[in-house]
């Protein structure tokens, strides 16, 4: 309970004599990746000390998970520590554009069908806080992919959240960073990062465990309201004026 961690069919975490955790996945090739991004993303994460087919381990970080101690005061120190984490990455333009055209598109249009596989009634027009919103479909066909696609070439995480951040004796540390961007391992885009950071603000990890959040459907009418905290809305306001 004292973890704020979403559960996932196909992954399970331990923590092991409050010193060690083990991280499984039921995909080889999930946790090869993840052992192989360690390795490049060094200093910044955890070091893996041990390694099966389906498992690895590191050693327990003793500090404050970010969504615990978070404040506009060590946000900002942590803008400033992404800016070194975030270094470029020199790549062939074109290649990058595509690699980016991919992962937003192809891996948009997967989770999609997979939802609308099982949920198509929520495929229609309807009034979303009174907005009228058009048939998903719609949604897809009007995202200019290729605009979205023109990324800046990065070091990256891959899964930028508090939840994801330590803060242990005044430096960050990272966790649970992606295994890929697109099948790389060393690039990926930095409005994939920036867009991460401000879903986990306004969506939050701990909002969502703790059910703080209220959708009512009456007839063609549907309300969404999450909760954010005073202290989340100074911090987005913050992220917004740092990334123009």
């Amino acid at each position: 309970k004292e973890f704020n961690i979403l559960e996932k069919e196909n992954e399970a975490i331990w923590f092991l004599n409050n010193n060690l955790v083990v991280k499984y996945s039921d995909s080889e090739k999930f946790i090869k990746k993840r052992v192989l991004r360690q390795k490049i993303l060094k200093k910044f994460t955890p070091k893996i000390i041990h390694t099966k087919k389906n498992f690895y381990t590191y050693k327990k970080i003793k500090g404050k998970i970010l969504s615990k101690c978070i404040n506009p005061v060590l946000f900002v120190k942590l803008l400033k520590y992404l800016e070194k984490f975030w270094f470029p990455r020199v790549v062939d333009k074109k290649k990058f554009e595509k690699n980016c055209y991919k992962f937003y598109k192809n891996k948009t249009l997967e989770r999609v069908s997979l939802f609308l596989k099982n949920n198509r009634k929520y495929d229609k027009i309807e009034k979303i806080n009174n907005i009228k919103i058009p048939k998903i479909s719609t949604i897809l066909n009007n995202i200019e992919w290729k605009k979205l696609s023109r990324g800046i070439s990065v070091n990256f995480h891959g899964d930028l959240h508090f939840e994801n951040i330590i803060f242990s004796k005044n430096k960050f540390v990272l966790l649970d960073w992606r295994q890929d961007f697109n099948e790389n391992l060393k690039v990926g885009d930095l409005y994939y990062e920036l867009a991460k950071i401000m879903h986990g603000i306004i969506v939050s990890h701990e909002r969502v465990l703790r059910q703080q959040f209220k959708i009512k459907q009456l007839n063609k009418q549907s309300y969404v309201d999450i909760y954010i905290s005073s202290n989340y809305k100074k911090i987005l306001k913050l992220f917004e004026k740092w990334i123009i």
